[in-house]
């Protein structure tokens, strides 16, 4: 990312951080702004360190799907994708009438997918006004709090400790931060 990016996130960070005092978020983008910062990393470099984190060959070390971290499930279902927020993310995105294009087939509660859903509640929230506001806003924090909150800290903090790459490190850091 440029550093006009990492301005207004910076930017974003201090505004949510007068709100939520205790937030870390702008401490974990100054260290991910200073990983990237005359890197040499290659495109390779970070499709084995993802391949070696999510995808595997072998057990991935980090599951990327809201599924895998729901304890709330029957004790046989626990660690296993297709959960029920995989349902609720397929029906809540068939709802809006958006569908996915990643490229390839992708679950969906996969972190990418929750995220850009969570990204287009949020903008339909600032963008709307009176009750569509209200609605969006309602739906964001729904998400947030059913969802995103209850599994993607221990997932952030996973990244970071099981990533050999610090590019990984530090999303996962940030993700932490953000939650």
């Amino acid at each position: 990312a440029d550093s006009d990016e990492f301005q207004r996130l910076k930017e974003a960070a201090e505004a949510l951080a007068s709100e939520t005092p205790e937030s870390h978020i702008g401490p974990a983008l100054d260290q991910l702004q200073g990983v990237t910062q005359g890197n040499t990393w290659t495109g390779r470099d970070l499709r084995v360190e993802y391949n070696r984190l999510f995808l595997g060959p072998t057990r991935p070390l980090c599951h990327p799907y809201d599924s895998v971290y729901d304890m709330d499930r029957e004790e046989a279902d626990q660690g296993t994708v297709m959960g029920p927020s995989a349902s609720f993310f397929q029906n809540a995105l068939a709802v809006e009438n958006l569908e996915i294009d990643l490229g390839r087939a992708e679950l969906y509660d996969h972190v990418a997918i929750e995220l850009e859903f969570m990204y287009f509640l949020l903008s339909k929230a600032i963008e709307g006004d009176g009750e569509v506001k209200t609605e969006y806003q309602a739906k964001a924090k729904s998400v947030l709090k059913q969802h995103l909150v209850k599994w993607l800290p221990a997932f952030g903090e996973l990244v970071a400790e099981k990533s050999s790459h610090p590019l990984y490190q530090k999303l996962g850091q940030l993700l932490t931060a953000f939650m």
